[in-house]
């Protein structure tokens, strides 16, 4: 659960990392995306107003090159009558030699000709205006009359965007001043040479800048839309392949050589230097289920994860500035080599440590590697301690079992080689009687039911190593019937026991199980009552059931079992006497026997004491409760089919 819950919660992270990302640069890019889009509409705001001032330009160099000139004689037509307003001026219309009547236009006249037209084709606008016009037509718009009013305090130029006839247009002014050209038409209303009569405005429709701004926009959008795209998908990857990273690292706190590799791999792609890695580091430290301490050079601890908190009862703030046999030497139950590291032994080594919690001393297999920066340096190691107790106990078991199956082999072999050479002698068949040959073929036969006993535990044990079941063959038996029969049978085999069978004066009921399995159960049972009881003891055997399961026991006064003995009785390899002096046996029986009461759903119980002797008690149910897949589909009562 603890696992899941940091799987989880590092993935949350990783995510929680992406998706602040994620916001992130889609704020960062709407930002970049106001601010192009401001900054276009800011530019043909600009480049409207530059064609505005080239236009005034224009305009006031056309208007000064008529002034120059006194203005300019035209045909007159009736979009074109004469000047009202000079007619104080000789000769202000004349006659051709062609007789066709010409008319004189001032330079206001002209440009108001001009601006018409404009503004006829919706083009660019200009006016010559004043608050105080000679012409009603030239009075000023709202906009020209305040930028006329900002003159008068001193402003030489206004420009803003205003609407004109319902389109947005750039408009520009600035002050027109009283020329002596001026004074013809002006003088009467009290203007001096110098005094800003008016202003000239020039109007910019904005129509085609809006359309260009409007492609430049969507070109914007497209791009900075692209631009989000690619970085969402490189996000992507990015989020993946820290996933897939965050998953490697879990994986390598199976090994620390292996993750110390694979941390020192991921510091090169990542450039990162080994000192900035500590934290990742001490994170699959404290993830290892073994106990792990850090060292420097001078093998002090600068580092150690929670279970060797929890095994030494020391913390981490109390190992600074102690070595690593400091900090063991408490629990130490025999010798360590303070220059473990130093010397870079071949390999790994055992040492025995005391556990504090379980009141025992526990076997480590400790192994020591080299902390190396940049693949090259070494700055420290890492002390491992993994928990081999059972592994060792195993090993030495299994030790112990192969003599023991040896010697147990080699017994009944010998004796089957012995007696097969003396009836292959035929000197010694002649001088012998049949009824002895016969005795040395029944010794033989003897030894060969022990050897197949022997190789049929063995082949038992080999099915439970590799995880198969019992092969179960079901039927309805009489146990007690069968268990009659094989207390006759002991008896004659040990006359020196006694047995004693107690069964239900009513009888036990019919029971579905394999009747050879049970059997050998008895058999192991009473085999070990015979094994650990003095000649001349009772051997009891007793039988009882209720609704739903049949109880047998088998009780000895023997030797007896410690409380420990008890609790490892069905190890596999385990005898209670290992001496060179104890019974015979692999160490087998009592393994088999659970194996075979708990296929048949039953369930085995043992209470001993030294000295009192021991007693096997175990039950099974009296109906059907085996899977399908573990039995054979017999009825049978005392070897008769049931129709």
């Amino acid at each position: 659960m603890g696992k899941r819950l940091m799987t989880f919660k590092n993935t949350f992270s990783v995510k929680y990392f992406s998706l602040l990302l994620l916001i992130f640069w889609t704020v960062a890019l709407l930002i970049s995306l106001a601010w192009a889009l401001r900054n276009e509409r800011l530019g043909l705001l600009a480049q409207a107003t530059i064609q505005a001032r080239t236009v005034y330009q224009k305009d006031t160099l056309f208007r000064q090159w008529a002034a120059s000139h006194g203005g300019v004689y035209v045909p007159v037509d009736e979009h074109t009558p004469p000047n009202p307003f000079l007619e104080d001026i000789p000769e202000r219309d004349i006659l051709t030699p062609s007789g066709r009547q010409l008319t004189l236009i001032n330079p206001a006249y002209i440009m108001r000709q001009v601006n018409e037209l404009a503004y006829e084709r919706q083009e660019v606008l200009g006016h010559l205006t004043s608050l105080n016009p000679l012409r009603a037509e030239n009075a000023p718009d709202a906009w020209e009359a305040e930028a006329l009013r900002a003159f008068e305090e001193g402003a030489t130029e206004v420009v803003a965007l205003s609407p004109v006839g319902g389109q947005d247009y750039m408009r520009l002014m600035r002050p027109f001043y009283t020329e002596e050209s001026c004074l013809k038409c002006h003088a009467e209303q009290g203007y001096v040479l110098g005094d800003i009569r008016g202003g000239i405005s020039v109007s910019i429709p904005m129509a085609p800048f809006w359309a260009h701004l409007g492609k430049a926009r969507s070109q914007e959008i497209t791009a900075h839309l692209l631009l989000w795209l690619l970085g969402v998908f490189g996000g992507a990857l990015g989020t993946g392949r820290l996933l897939v990273m965050d998953k490697k690292r879990r994986e390598a706190e199976d090994a620390l050589k292996e993750s110390l590799l694979s941390l020192e791999n991921r510091v090169k792609e990542r450039t990162v230097e080994l000192e900035n890695a500590w934290d990742h580091v001490s994170s699959i430290i404290q993830s290892t289920p073994d106990i792990m301490l850090v060292a420097n050079l001078e093998n002090h601890v600068i580092l150690l994860n929670q279970h060797a908190e929890d095994f030494l009862g020391i913390h981490f703030t109390e190992c600074r500035r102690k070595t690593i046999l400091d900090v063991l030497q408490p629990c130490l139950a025999g010798e360590f080599p303070e220059d473990f590291a130093a010397r870079n032994p071949d390999g790994p080594t055992d040492i025995n440590l005391f556990d504090r919690t379980q009141n025992e001393v526990r076997t480590f297999q400790l192994t020591v590697s080299d902390v190396k920066r940049k693949g090259t340096e070494t700055v420290g190691h890492i002390f491992n301690l993994r928990d081999v107790t059972r592994v060792r106990e195993s090993d030495r078991l299994k030790s112990e079992f192969i003599m023991t199956a040896a010697h147990e082999l080699n017994t009944p072999l010998a004796a089957v080689m012995g007696y097969a050479e003396l009836l292959l002698d035929s000197e010694w068949q002649r001088g012998v009687s049949l009824e002895q040959q016969r005795e040395c073929l029944s010794i033989i036969h003897e030894k060969g039911a022990h050897l197949e006993q022997i190789v049929d535990e063995l082949l038992l044990l080999s099915r439970l190593e590799a995880g198969r079941k019992v092969n179960l063959e079901m039927a309805y038996t009489d146990v007690d019937g069968e268990l009659n029969l094989l207390i006759q049978q002991f008896q004659k085999e040990n006359p020196r026991y006694e047995f004693i069978l107690e069964l239900p004066e009513e009888g036990s009921p019919i029971v579905f199980c394999d009747r050879h399995k049970i059997n050998q159960v008895f058999e192991n049972l009473l085999s070990n009552a015979v094994k650990y009881s003095p000649e001349g003891c009772a051997i009891h055997v007793s039988s009882w059931a209720d609704e739903r399961e049949v109880s047998f026991s088998v009780t000895d006064s023997g030797i007896g079992m410690t409380p420990e003995q008890v609790q490892r009785v069905f190890d596999k390899f385990y005898r209670v006497d290992t001496s060179n002096t104890a019974v015979g046996g692999l160490g087998l029986g009592m393994t088999i026997v659970r194996t075979i009461i708990e296929g048949h759903n039953g369930r085995i119980h043992i209470d001993s004491a030294p000295g009192r002797g021991t007693c096997v008690m175990f039950s099974i149910p009296r109906f059907a409760q085996v899977s399908p897949s573990l039995q054979s589909p017999l009825v049978a009562l005392n070897g008769n089919s049931v129709q």
